[in-house]
Order: C-alpha cells, then sequence, then structure tokens
C-alpha cells in the first residue's frame, strides 16, 4: 500500500514474523507501474514472478527485477522514481 500519498488515509498495523533466512522486498509504485511499447504496465504478477524465478537472495532478486523491467520496457526512459529495498533476515 503507498504510504503518504493521501492526507487522511488510514492504515491497518499488521504484525509478521520473519524468520532466519527470509528475504524481503520493498518497493514504490514505480517498480510495477513502468510501460512497454504495448502501453501494458509491468505489473504485480511480472514482479512476484521475477521474485519466484530468483535465486532467493537479496542480490538475486534485485538483479532479476531490475533486468526484469529493463527488457519489460526496452530501456524506454520512465517517468516515475523506482525504488527498491532487498534484505535478508539473520
Amino acid at each position: 500500500m503507498p504510504l503518504g500519498i493521501t492526507e487522511n488515509a488510514s492504515y491497518t498495523e499488521e504484525e509478521v514474523q520473519l524468520l532466519s533466512g527470509d528475504v524481503v522486498f520493498l518497493y514504490s509504485d514505480g517498480v510495477v507501474e513502468p510501460m512497454n511499447n504495448q502501453k501494458e504496465h509491468f505489473g504485480m504478477d511480472r514482479l512476484r514472478s521475477m521474485i519466484v524465478e530468483s535465486n532467493g537472495t537479496p542480490e538475486g532478486v534485485l538483479e532479476k527485477v531490475e533486468n526484469a523491467i529493463q527488457t519489460f520496457t526496452h530501456n524506454a526512459p520512465q517517468f516515475d522514481d523506482m525504488t527498491f529495498l532487498v534484505f535478508k533476515v539473520l
């Protein structure tokens, strides 16, 4: 869920237990919004597939997602920021 886009947004708080070895991927909306020549968005389904297909390391996830977006967009200029934070729980 995007944070900070509306002044009076309400959020629910949830707890998730992270275990040793878990890899967490946090990202901005610019990661799923890039478009290809057919005006399709990269989207959540492609993002999810790239994460699953990666080797499970933070570096592998980052590389797989970055390469997939570049291939999908044919390196076309993008108009939104793309921010990733990937980490592994020790």
